[in-house]
């Protein structure tokens, strides 16, 4: 935050000008996260001979942050298993996380079946609405497995 301070002496003389904390007589204040509130300031003028004195508010605005995002390491199943990602969401801002999937799975957990054999990828993102989302990538390989033999016809010879 950088405040512009104007000031006049109607006689010409030179005037000091100090403002309280958090700003400082440089008039600058770095705010940083957790700095969000209102905070009375006031700008004092003095040209030596008389002091004037203005008191107002500054207003911090919290910005968002983005949700955190964890996920397991790359998953390996047998055919016919089911494949289930268990990704960990937080947010410091306390805002709701709302997590989707896209690519192989658009779930958290899918059956797969003994066509499925093969390497996937599965981007998992997560959102809190007021920012752009976060993702992350996981490789998800499906092993192939014996298929049981099927009976299709039985024939009977008298």
């Amino acid at each position: 935050v950088t405040l512009p301070v104007g000031v006049a002496d109607g006689d010409g003389d030179k005037v000091t000008i100090e403002i309280s904390e958090p700003v400082g007589t440089d008039r600058k204040w770095q705010t940083k996260k957790g700095d969000a509130g209102v905070y009375p300031v006031t700008v004092t003028a003095n040209d030596g001979k008389t002091t004037t004195q203005k008191e107002f508010l500054v207003t911090v605005v919290a910005t968002n942050r983005a949700p955190t995002l964890k996920l397991t390491a790359d998953v390996t199943v047998n055919e016919g298993e089911t494949v289930t990602l268990k990704p960990v969401t937080s947010d410091s801002d306390g805002d709701k996380v709302t997590v989707s999937y896209s690519g192989w799975m658009t779930t958290a957990s899918k059956k797969t079946g003994y066509d499925d054999a093969g390497t996937y990828e599965v981007t998992v993102s997560a959102t809190d609405g007021k920012s752009e989302p976060v993702s992350r990538t996981v490789k998800v390989t499906v092993l192939n497995t014996n298929r049981p033999p099927k009976i299709t016809k039985v024939y009977v010879h008298e």
